[in-house]
């Protein structure tokens, strides 16, 4: 499961943060698994202990694992998490939702046209694995935990395939985010097929390197889960 890191563009906690952070969204570490000691997960990632040592302080101080003296590193839930708690708090006010919409429509965008252009083939290769999975749990109301994860995962690796480490930095706080928006959105009866499908569209565009077609088709994407998510808060707002 665990891989060495080779990308030394960012920083290298950065990285191992980004990275552990990753699998725990992705389903491979579990909640409540636990890690192998810090001396061994520095040696699998093919990093010292000092950034080992400070990534997983910074990921225990997230709430995304738990270090317990004695007994070790143990998964955390990602549902209860600090970010995601904060994500509860900002979520569900309509106003700041749609703030991050905005937000998202001017990064994710610049994100996906710079993808198409400094994609590698790998990062294409685990787009299409991302979508994949997806494809293979199309169903009206999929696994809301599942749909999340990869919904998550899909908009995290267009991030990397940016090459841009200000933008991942910045992605990777509004992802958390809009967890609970993005729960909300793909409890929308049908809206996880629609969304599996504008991910395709994205893919395409990135495969085939037409960065103004990916921006286009990434806009798109976001312009449509923001009109739905509104579409069922006004109807919310109406029965009660």
């Amino acid at each position: 499961m665990f891989k060495p890191l080779v990308d030394q563009r960012t920083n290298i906690t950065d990285r191992i943060v980004d990275y552990m952070k990753q699998l725990i969204y992705n389903g491979e570490l579990k909640p409540g698994e636990k890690l192998p000691p810090e001396r061994e997960l520095a040696n699998m990632l093919n990093v010292s202990r000092t950034p080992m040592r400070e990534a997983l302080k910074i990921l225990s101080a997230m709430g995304y694992i738990h270090i317990r003296h004695g007994h070790g590193l143990f998964v955390a839930d990602p549902d209860e998490a600090v970010i995601s708690q904060l994500a509860n708090a900002v979520s569900l006010k309509r106003h700041t939702l749609m703030d991050l919409f905005d937000v998202r429509l001017v990064l994710e965008a610049q994100a996906a046209k710079w993808a198409a252009a400094r994609r590698t083939d790998d990062e294409l290769k685990n787009l299409h694995a991302i979508v994949a999975a997806a494809n293979k749990d199309m169903r009206d109301l999929p696994d809301p935990d599942f749909a999340t994860r990869n919904d998550h995962a899909f908009h995290y690796a267009i991030a990397q395939a940016s090459h841009n480490s200000v933008i991942l930095r910045i992605m990777n706080s509004l992802l958390d985010l809009m967890k609970v928006g993005r729960q909300h959105a793909l409890s929308i009866p049908g809206r996880f097929a629609q969304s599996v499908k504008d991910h395709e569209k994205i893919v395409h565009a990135i495969e085939a390197q037409q960065p103004d077609k990916a921006h286009e088709a990434m806009r798109h994407h976001i312009q449509d889960v923001r009109r739905d998510v509104l579409s069922q808060l006004a109807e919310q707002n109406e029965d009660t």
